[in-house]
């Protein structure tokens, strides 16, 4: 059964543009294909653009390493951009390669409120590697992609 004792943590640093993080996660269980789970991510604030890129390893060997990249531009109140994660590294063949891509909008009301829209979509290995496991039987997520719309205010 996984270990329900392990430890978590992460750190955040800023540098004028530059904003590094990390995340560690210690192995959950002693079975095979288990081990220490951590992402490393910077991002580039630039005048007119966002610049943002994360490397991931999974706490698992199954669900492997990645690589993403983002964009955001900023124009006025609104905000664009676009994200793509790519798993390359996996024990299950079925997972290496598989891709995510996000297109966003938000549009700032005030300070403390904003709309957005996302669309988001999985290429089919990426489908198998976020579906579910059922009596040993898996099954693919449901559909490719998604779209969702909102609101967010910080109180």
């Amino acid at each position: 059964s996984p270990n329900k004792a392990f430890v978590q943590a992460a750190a955040r640093y800023r540098a004028g543009m530059l904003t590094t993080a990390g995340v560690v996660q210690g192995r959950m269980s002693e079975a095979d294909g288990h081990r220490t789970g951590y992402a490393l991510g910077a991002m580039l604030n630039l005048p007119r653009v966002v610049v943002s890129a994360l490397y991931t390893r999974r706490e698992t060997t199954m669900g492997g390493e990645g690589l993403g990249l983002g964009l955001a531009l900023p124009l006025g109140k609104w905000t664009l951009g676009a994200q793509v994660a790519r798993v390359h590294a996996s024990t299950n063949v079925q997972h290496k390669g598989a891709t995510s891509l996000e297109l966003f909008a938000d549009y700032a009301l005030s300070k403390r409120t904003r709309l957005y829209a996302n669309f988001g979509s999985l290429n089919a290995r990426a489908q198998w590697l976020n579906g579910t496991t059922l009596d040993g039987v898996r099954t693919p997520a449901a559909n490719g992609e998604a779209f969702a719309v909102g609101v967010v205010h910080r109180f």
